[in-house]
């Protein structure tokens, strides 16, 4: 037997068996040859393309009707310029018969721009993508590409010159309308249609004034375009409507919560009605919206008084409240429903969320509040009515606070917003190296004193800042050091009821006697507070006395406002033990600036 070899076998699966290597050598020599053509024709193409319309713009390529085939790109530049690219004298906005020029004064064309785009119609990246390329190049040959002149103008200017106009051309429509009116104690309805209303449609003028400036002409005329808006009811449905509604008088709805009524009259539930058969429901949720404005409010914790050894009730606990807008919505949407339907009053339980005080007026025995812990004192003599005024304010928002145990008190958070809007006059400020007027003067008196109260007790200091400057105030029982300034919401006092009970401000202000103190009522413990004197050093005299012009007092009226103060740097140590354990050992610094004495000089009648 003859065997054939392991190559004759691995040749023999290579060709069919129906074709002999005589047939199929010359096919695939042929087949390759026709490869090898082809690529080589498109290689040279690719590279006369190279070197012919590297600079040159492709057959086909117009720029607002001017062809550009064939030319290099001075000549291309050279053509449009002459050619194309002059500005228009005039662009006109139209609308019926009214018309409005537009500025193009910031109009500039840019041939160069255009010509470089047409050029790169004839660029591709890499010879890969020359397929693709040549379909292109040979459809613009054939077909034509028109291009648009390259042009800058000012978008904001257009942008405000088309609202002016879209301004102008502006009519509001009026939606219809139900009316209920009155006569001799007889309600009727009456049902007004509407008007219909336009408006421009901004971005399509834009865009038609664009376009229209691609290719310019010596006069552009563009028209405005121009929406309908007309009202949606049609007679059948206002009609009916007006049915609707006449069924509806005489009809409430009452609103319950708690022992609270609200009630929603005819002329209130008919103004929900809409054109479609049923009730708007977006007017349904602005009514929500107003509603959760007198109804919503913060809980409010208990306030208190220390009298005769024992706690008082100052201002009872009060719940917040919440109302469930979405829920509020849905329920009045189907109770206005129900009500057309059955035509009897409905009532509605108003859906609240609550949100119990932090303390109590059941709390009053549990607080832990026993006897006076410590005191706090400052004087302000020589203050003016206007910052009388403000120290009382802020001091009384003060009165009865609570501190639970463990908890930080934030001087601006509870005193809260200082301005005319919340009752604070007037009085001078420092601000920008001069004597002011300015709201809530005489607030950082009120921080001073609780800071000295707190600083007695051994309470944790968290937060304090010393003034810019001394103030004779602060320095009139105590020497300078024992001050804090504050400023929402750079500057705040802040500290920590560490002790194990709550802890109770209350206010003792003497305005005859221009006195403020504050007293703290809880349990004592065994901690032991040192507070050590003033040091004083750096100190560096005041400026020369300042006169300032004041036209609200009399001419030849002279009042002083600020008081002479060296500039000095303060210290003074704070160390608070309980049974031998350190809790808080600080030194409290404070670096003042040197002050000048401020006198109002009056220019006024």
């Amino acid at each position: 037997m003859i065997r054939k070899s392991n190559k004759e076998n691995k040749n023999s699966r290579v060709f069919p068996k129906t074709l002999s290597k005589e047939v199929y050598l010359p096919l695939l020599l042929s087949i390759l040859s026709m490869f090898f053509a082809l690529g080589l024709i498109l290689a040279v193409s690719f590279v006369l393309k190279e070197i012919f319309y590297r600079q040159r713009i492709q057959p086909g390529v117009r720029v607002c009707g001017l062809s550009l085939s064939g030319t290099k790109k001075d000549k291309a530049i050279l053509l449009l310029s002459q050619n194309v690219s002059k500005k228009p004298q005039n662009l006109v906005l139209e609308y019926e018969e009214k018309k409005y020029s537009l500025d193009l004064s910031t109009l500039n064309y840019n041939p160069e721009n255009t010509v470089f785009k047409a050029i790169g119609l004839a660029k591709n990246k890499t010879p890969f993508s020359y397929f693709s390329y040549l379909k292109d190049f040979l459809l613009i040959a054939k077909n034509g590409k028109e291009l648009q002149l390259d042009f800058s103008l000012n978008n904001q200017a257009l942008e405000e010159s088309i609202a002016s106009v879209s301004a102008q051309l502006f009519i509001p429509a009026v939606s219809p309308e139900i009316k209920v009116n009155e006569s001799k104690g007889i309600k009727t309805i009456s049902v007004e249609a509407g008007k219909s209303g336009r408006e421009v449609d901004q971005r399509k003028l834009k865009k038609n004034v664009l376009e229209s400036l691609s290719c310019p002409k010596k006069e552009v005329l563009v028209q405005i375009p121009v929406n309908i808006i007309s009202p949606e009811a049609t007679k059948e449905e206002l009609l009916l409507t007006q049915k609707r509604a006449e069924l509806l008088l005489g009809r409430e709805i009452i609103l319950k919560l708690d022992s609270e009524i609200f009630k929603v009259n005819d002329e209130e539930i008919i103004s929900f009605l809409n054109f479609n058969g049923s009730f708007d429901r977006s007017k349904i949720a602005e009514f929500a919206e107003n509603l959760s404005q007198t109804i919503d409010s913060e809980p409010e914790n208990a306030a208190f008084n220390f009298e005769e050894n024992r706690v008082t009730l100052f201002k009872p606990s009060k719940e917040g409240l919440k109302l469930n807008k979405e829920s509020f919505s849905n329920t009045f949407y189907e109770t206005l429903l129900a009500l057309e339907k059955s035509r009897q009053n409905q009532e509605i339980k108003i859906p609240v969320e609550r949100t119990s005080p932090k303390i109590s007026t059941g709390d009053i025995n549990n607080l832990g509040i026993k006897e006076l812990l410590a005191k706090g004192e400052s004087l302000f003599h020589g203050s003016i009515p206007g910052r009388i005024h403000n120290v009382n304010l802020a001091s009384l928002k003060l009165n009865g606070v609570l501190i639970p145990p463990g908890e930080t008190f934030s001087f601006n958070k509870t005193v809260g917003d200082i301005s005319a809007a919340t009752g604070y006059k007037q009085a001078y400020i420092i601000k920008n190296g001069r004597t002011v007027l300015g709201d809530g003067g005489g607030v950082c008196q009120v921080s001073t004193t609780l800071f000295r109260a707190a600083l007695n007790a051994g309470l944790l200091i968290k937060e304090r800042h010393a003034h810019a400057y001394r103030v004779h105030y602060y320095e009139e029982d105590l020497g300078p050091g024992f001050d804090a300034t504050v400023f929402d919401p750079t500057a705040d006092l802040k500290f920590e009821n560490n002790t194990s009970s709550h802890i109770l401000i209350q206010t003792k202000i003497d305005i005859p006697k221009r006195k403020l103190a504050f007293e703290l009522y809880g349990t004592k413990d065994n901690r032991k507070v040192e507070i050590s004197k003033t040091r004083i050093w750096d100190k560096t005299p005041p400026p020369p006395d300042l006169y300032q012009d004041d036209p609200t007092l009399p001419t030849g009226t002279v009042k002083q406002v600020d008081w002479k103060a060296w500039g000095a740097k303060t210290s003074f140590d704070y160390k608070v033990t309980i049974d031998g354990e350190v809790l808080q050992e600080k030194t409290f610094y404070s670096n003042y600036r040197p002050w000048q004495a401020i006198f109002l000089r009056g220019t006024g009648p």
